[in-house]
């Protein structure tokens, strides 16, 4: 219905078919890549900024009480495997469709699906967004030109939906702590974040 709307939907079986690949694709992404490193990477970020930095003091204990146990490096390295092989895979599709996007010179919700979950997933920092792009050139001259088209979206989503701050993990942490942090026992905001991909939730 959304890409009804925004006159995303293509027509033709054919085409549809290759928009909901990369949909599909968008989606394995976010399950592999963006959530499984979503509550390491906020957590990183606030060991790293709050208080001064002076919980870094304590990252090696800090780091695997909030993550379940786990350390930095089970989480990343599969992850980062998967992003390259979910940017092979663009790269070889824009490659096919000649580009700018993945169904040629036609803009398709497949595209929006990838491009956002492309944003979200290389803002961390525990990728290097430069050496992947440039290893990825199709991909990355992809990103330039949704991203042209998206600006406008994306400047009111963050003004209206993310407190005017850009990178999901800075909103997750800020509203964690807004809401007490921890041991501040106020605890509504703070079993909804370090809960997102916890098997028990």
């Amino acid at each position: 219905a959304e890409g009804v709307a925004l006159e995303l939907v293509v027509a033709g079986s054919l085409d549809d078919g290759k928009a909901m690949k990369f949909c599909l694709l968008a989606q394995e992404l976010l399950n592999q890549v963006f959530y499984p490193l979503l509550r390491p990477m906020i957590s990183h970020r606030i060991v790293s900024t709050e208080v001064f930095g002076l919980l870094n003091l304590l990252r090696p204990l800090l780091l695997p009480a909030f993550n379940g146990g786990k350390r930095w490096s089970e989480y990343v390295p599969p992850a980062r495997e998967k992003l390259e092989v979910g940017l092979a895979a663009v790269e070889a599709g824009l490659l096919e469709s000649g580009g700018p996007y993945l169904l040629g010179e036609r803009l398709s919700y497949g595209d929006a699906s990838i491009y956002t979950t492309l944003e979200e997933c290389l803002a961390y920092e525990c990728f290097d967004r430069s050496a992947l792009m440039q290893a990825h050139p199709r991909v990355h001259a992809f990103m330039q030109a949704v991203g042209k088209r998206a600006s406008p979206w994306m400047r009111r989503r963050v003004r209206e939906h993310q407190m005017g701050i850009r990178s999901t993990v800075e909103v997750r942490g800020a509203e964690w702590w807004e809401e007490g942090g921890c041991g501040s026992g106020k605890g509504g905001q703070r079993v909804a974040l370090w809960r997102i991909d916890d098997d028990s939730a």
